[in-house]
């Protein structure tokens, strides 16, 4: 049970907070399926990864899960197929005017209109650096 005043409310538990998106994610709440998703992503990737997708189904426009997802993709894998599909979520978050993505590709050399070529090329760079 949240604890609560006149200004805010405090959930005591990242337990009871991961329960309440949950409930709100199934009643269709995109933004809740993000937020459970960056919850558990360090204990569960693979759930959090179906989280962030079930975000995307509810609102393909979702940039905060686009990105979360693209950081998960980035940081726990070591593939280049893995960082492509990071850089295109990135991207397309980007497009879609999420500045932590346009920032993101910016620091990494990457224009917003950069091609998939472009974007492949990157990808196999990381991964080369990952493994020296």
């Amino acid at each position: 049970m949240p604890v609560q005043n006149e200004k805010f409310s405090v959930v005591p538990s990242k337990h009871e907070a991961l329960k309440m998106y949950m409930r709100a994610g199934k009643r269709g709440d995109s933004e809740a399926c993000n937020c459970a998703a960056l919850i558990i992503e360090r204990d569960n990737p693979v759930a959090a990864v179906d989280l962030y997708k079930r975000a995307l189904e509810l609102n393909c426009r979702n940039t905060e899960a686009m990105v979360n997802m693209a950081l998960l993709y980035y940081n726990r894998r070591d593939e280049s197929e893995w960082h492509l599909e990071a850089l295109q979520m990135m991207r397309r978050a980007a497009l879609l005017g999420n500045l932590q993505a346009i920032d993101y590709l910016k620091d990494r050399g990457l224009c917003v209109t950069n091609n998939n070529n472009n974007l492949g090329r990157m990808a196999s760079e990381s991964v080369a650096r990952a493994t020296q």
